[in-house]
């Protein structure tokens, strides 16, 4: 992702950083987790046990849904930055993510595990 004008320096560090683990934990190459521009079917809204409630519920939707199997597709949109103000709070909401990458990462093991006995049975 290149800057776009008037991206903070410190949002386009954030948002490559979560895009990395989320794509790590995802197993799916996700480029900009962050985007808060999203289709989602709503077949994969039902598959998905969400822990989550704000910012960090994206994430997770994304993580779970690669794991579960769902294609998930990136189309390149334009970023506009107005004047508008964020509602992310940096510390309270870098906890959130901090957080639910442990969730996510028991998860993944949780899956894998019953992938594993599936097999042997």
């Amino acid at each position: 992702m290149q800057r776009p004008a008037g991206m903070p320096r410190l949002r386009v560090a954030v948002n490559r950083i979560t895009s990395r683990v989320v794509s790590e934990l995802a197993g799916a190459r996700i480029t900009d987790s962050q985007s808060g521009f999203r289709w989602i079917a709503a077949r994969v809204l039902r598959a998905v046990p969400l822990e989550s409630e704000r910012f960090d519920a994206e994430s997770e939707i994304l993580i779970k849904a690669a794991r579960l199997g769902f294609r998930i597709v990136e189309i390149p949109m334009p970023v506009v930055y107005g004047e508008e103000v964020s509602r992310v709070h940096p510390g309270r909401d870098t906890v959130r993510f901090l957080r639910l990458v442990g969730r996510s990462l028991r998860w993944v093991r949780e899956m894998k595990r019953l992938r594993e006995r599936g097999a042997d049975s």
